[in-house]
């Protein structure tokens, strides 16, 4: 089969997007894709048998980041495998959101943690917008921990702009004393019985990434606690939630005496619980 034949052979016959054929062809045969439609190249055996592999995958509803090992957030690629949430893009918009809104008022976080870090996607996009600050990643798992210094590595983030803990009692050490100017937290959310979340999200996702005990608010309601005792009384924290998780979260708030703000994602869906003193509900 000769290479410009590949793209639809792949297309269909697995039954893949057009932009998911195209990527996948690219990344196995590191070609360019204009370079490969036009090809009387012969493909070798060994790249088809790897490309039809991995199409079936594909099909199968196995991520395409994690075939690809890559993943674009905020302005960046980052390194993802199946240690790691990919990264969704309401966590980008929420990125995209605490920048803008510390532009407006004129604010540089200068110590910033990463609670739940993962592939360190939120962490690092803040590094590299803020090159004074440095951040504290805390994550338990060993995988997506190897994942983010990796990520770190790729993005040539220098050693004394980070620190990664496994607690956040160990990160609590390593503030010594020192207050966060910023916050924020993708965690675990979703209650284990909760039977909306996809298929391929529970095949092939990792579950200590996405579950939580308490109906999903375990990690929302004890981080949420560390954070409110380490942050300067002008900071800011940011949680990322699940849908229907607004009310439950605004209450809790309430009932310790909090002042926050529940705001939305780009689906207009409530999505992200803010925790600072000049959110006065109401």
């Amino acid at each position: 089969m000769i290479l410009k034949e590949i793209y639809s052979f792949i297309k269909n016959k697995y039954e893949l997007s057009e932009p998911d054929a195209r990527a996948l062809i690219e990344f196995q045969l590191q070609k360019d894709f204009s370079l490969i439609i036009g090809s009387q190249e012969e493909i070798s055996k060994q790249d088809l048998s790897l490309l039809e592999r991995e199409a079936y995958s594909l099909q199968q509803g196995y991520p395409l980041s994690y075939i690809l090992n890559e993943h674009f957030f905020y302005k960046h690629k980052f390194y993802v495998d199946n240690n790691v949430l990919i990264p969704r893009t309401e966590t980008e918009y929420l990125v995209e959101f605490i920048i803008k809104d510390l532009k407006t008022q004129g604010r540089t976080p200068q110590l910033i943690m990463d609670i739940g870090a993962g592939s360190g996607c939120i962490g690092i996009s803040l590094l590299l917008e803020y090159p004074q600050a440095k951040v504290f990643f805390v994550e338990d798992s060993p995988g997506a921990v190897a994942v983010t210094l990796r990520n770190l590595r790729n993005h040539k983030i220098a050693e004394n702009r980070y620190a990664i803990s496994s607690s956040l009692t160990e990160a609590q050490s390593l503030l010594a004393g020192q207050k966060l100017d910023l916050i924020v937290s993708n965690p675990p959310y979703i209650a284990s019985e909760d039977q909306r979340v996809d298929d391929n999200v529970k095949l092939y996702e990792p579950p200590h990434a996405l579950y939580a005990d308490d109906e999903g608010y375990a990690y929302l309601k004890s981080w949420s606690i560390w954070s409110k005792n380490n942050i300067k009384s002008n900071g800011k924290i940011y949680f990322e939630f699940g849908e229907g998780q607004a009310e439950e979260l605004g209450a809790y708030a309430e009932a310790l005496g909090w002042s926050y703000k529940i705001l939305k994602d780009q689906f207009q869906v409530d999505r992200f619980w803010c925790l600072d003193e000049e959110h006065k509900h109401g």
